[in-house]
């Protein structure tokens, strides 16, 4: 049985969104299929760690899968080209943030 797997084809970061508490930053990596091309959503989001070391920064930044509840479904979502899911993901970004 061959192993399927989807290409990345395009990255794209948004610019910071300003909110009440914080800025919140996403990434939008375009896939591409043999059904055609869809989207996933990451936050950038911060953690707090504990480190054995004093020269050690303890806060560290990482893209996570959004699955908060600003989320934009996009599960079964299926585009033609890469261009109509990046405007897809910008408008809903667009009309949760106004």
């Amino acid at each position: 049985m061959p192993i399927r797997y989807k290409e990345v084809v395009k990255t794209v970061v948004f610019d910071v969104i300003d909110t009440d508490d914080d800025g919140l930053v996403y990434r939008l990596e375009v896939l591409k299929s043999s059904s055609g091309f869809r989207g996933e959503l990451f936050r950038l989001d911060t953690f707090s760690l504990q480190c054995s070391f004093v020269d050690s920064k303890p806060d560290e930044s990482f893209y996570v899968l959004d699955t908060h509840s600003h989320s934009i479904d996009l599960d079964e979502k299926i585009f033609d080209d890469p261009q109509s899911c990046i405007d897809f993901v910008a408008n809903a970004l667009q009309e949760n943030f106004s």
